[in-house]
């Protein structure tokens, strides 16, 4: 989002910043050093206080800001699930990259806020969930650092299709809703749906808030590690089309056998 503006900014590296640093080490010097003197030593005469040379801290640059690739500035994509592409650079200082789709140009409607680990070379990021039938987002991207966030990219639009088929719900198959199964590899199944090119599987113990783990899978399957003997599992799975995804299915249960306890 647009940075908020402060009333008073002292920026990193400025002539006050750095004074401002050194009088503060050297006074944390000095308390050190009074602190280390024994009663013994400051009661018969004048307490010595001993200034430390402080090292300055070495300037950051952060790095060129990621180039937009695709889709093409102002394209018309037939889609409502566009994957969206960019060049992060190779800047080994940065942690991560972030994007954001907004519904205006000035960034104040922020609908997604991703981030990408690690930002390295050519990223594509699908949007997660279906955007808006005929529809213009814009969208920008940034490099993240340790104690600071690189200039943003520039700013693309592109226009949402519409006229497509929203996919059906996949139905999930076995294992059976709320049955006992051996810990290790379980096989999660689910229906097909015809004009899906994958599936998104969500999965992971009951007793979490969230689903802890999620897979992209171009069948009809997957073996998910449920190792934790008597322990409750959860999963559900959507489809993904060119166009859309689907809506969630229902979320299913199992539970691991209570073996070696």
């Amino acid at each position: 989002m647009p940075d908020r503006q402060a009333s008073r900014v002292i920026r990193p590296g400025s002539r006050q910043t750095r004074s401002s640093a050194l009088a503060g080490a050297l006074v944390l010097a000095a308390v050190l050093c009074c602190s280390m003197l024994g009663p013994a030593s400051r009661a018969g005469g004048a307490l010595h206080v001993v200034y430390l040379p402080v090292a300055p801290r070495a300037h950051f640059s952060p790095g060129a800001a990621p180039v937009l690739l695709l889709p093409a500035n102002f394209a018309h994509v037939e889609t409502l699930v566009p994957q969206l592409e960019y060049d992060a650079g190779s800047d080994p200082s940065a942690i991560s990259s972030e994007i954001q789709v907004a519904v205006d140009e000035g960034f104040e409607g922020i609908i997604l806020d991703g981030l990408v680990n690690p930002p390295r070379g050519r990223v594509n990021y699908t949007v997660w969930f279906n955007l808006e039938p005929s529809t213009t987002y814009y969208w920008r991207t940034w490099l993240n650092y340790p104690e600071t966030r690189g200039a943003y990219s520039e700013v693309w639009s592109f226009i949402t299709g519409s006229g497509g088929v929203i996919p059906q719900t996949p139905d999930p198959v076995d294992p059976p809703n709320g049955t006992r199964v051996w810990p290790g590899q379980v096989m999660l199944e689910w229906s097909a749906v015809p004009e899906a090119h994958s599936y998104e599987v969500n999965w992971g113990r009951l007793s979490m808030q969230y689903f802890e783990h999620s897979l992209s899978v171009g069948g009809t399957s997957t073996r998910v590690a449920a190792t934790e003997p008597g322990t409750p599992y959860q999963w559900r799975v959507r489809a993904q089309s060119a166009y859309a995804w689907s809506d969630w299915s229902q979320t299913w249960t199992f539970t691991t056998a209570n073996v070696g306890r």
